[in-house]
């Protein structure tokens, strides 16, 4: 029979205890060991910090709807209408000089000065018809825009008034004399002569910015735009200078005119002239002085 060699117990129970050993020695930490063999559960600690944070995020949202609430209930309200809208041309200009018209009147300043005055060449000038009330007119820069009058068609002129203080205007015309007009300048009468002809200037009552693109009889009409005062009478010619009464102008304002052929007139042709505001000046304007 072959014989078996058998280990005590003892001797197996020391090499089983070797053996841990050296696989021991070959893992990582005992730290590590121990958190690999029995899995801890970590306790996630609320800081303070956090707490706020979260508090601020509630409240920010409850403002929020608040406001939400207040704005939708009002919202019929004409303050917060979204259906009114203002056109910017209905917006107020503010001075770009303000308290410039008081720097003059200085009770100190007693020398001897000059009044102030300044001379406006018009922002809009176009025409209208009779014949047709929806016809409009093609608009140029004010430097070489028409001013044309007969008896179908007449001139509307609108100036805006400089912010310097200076509230009192006057509406002038001006046409040099026969040598220095220009051939497209056309004054004469229903026959076809030259000579001066009566130009009635009428205020508007517009204190609005024009629509150059649009402006017509039939929207002159829709935006009750209609004459209001009979300022003066222009004798136009060559060589001729007429300007109305001074009124009362406010700084920043827009003031619209008419200029249509006198009613008086019973032989009126045409006026055709080109507004020109180098020297000789050729047209209309509006001169400010101070009150």
């Amino acid at each position: 029979m072959a014989s078996h060699n058998y280990s005590p117990l003892s001797n197996l129970d020391d090499q089983s205890v070797e053996i841990d050993s050296e696989l021991n020695s070959l893992l990582p930490s005992a730290d590590f060991q121990a958190t690999r063999s029995s899995p801890s559960h970590k306790v996630i600690s609320v800081t303070p910090s956090i707490f706020y944070l979260g508090f601020g995020a509630v409240v920010s949202i409850v403002i929020n709807l608040i406001l939400l609430y207040i704005h939708v209930s009002s919202s019929s309200s004409p303050l917060y209408s979204t259906t009114s809208q203002v056109s910017l041309r209905d917006l107020k200009y503010s001075s770009q000089y303000i308290g410039l018209d008081r720097v003059t009147q200085s009770a100190n300043n007693s020398t001897y000065r000059r009044p102030l005055h300044r001379i406006n060449y018009p922002d809009v000038l176009v025409q209208i018809t009779t014949r047709n009330s929806a016809r409009r007119y093609p608009h140029i820069v004010n430097q070489t825009s028409n001013f044309l009058i007969s008896n179908e068609l007449s001139t509307i002129a609108q100036f805006r008034a400089a912010d310097y203080g200076l509230t009192r205007c006057s509406i002038g015309s001006v046409v040099p004399s026969l040598r220095d007009l220009a051939n497209t300048t056309k004054i004469y009468n229903s026959a076809g002569d030259p000579q001066g002809l009566h130009v009635d200037v009428w205020k508007v009552a517009f204190d609005g910015e024009l629509n150059r693109n649009t402006i017509s009889l039939g929207q002159r009409s829709s935006l009750s735009m209609s004459r209001q005062d009979k300022l003066a009478t222009f004798s136009m010619g060559p060589g001729s200078k007429s300007r109305t009464p001074y009124f009362p102008c406010t700084s920043g304002g827009w003031y619209t005119f008419e200029f249509t052929a006198s009613s008086e007139s019973k032989d009126f042709g045409e006026v055709a002239l080109r507004q020109d505001q180098a020297l000789p000046t050729l047209g209309i304007y509006m001169r400010q002085k101070e009150p």
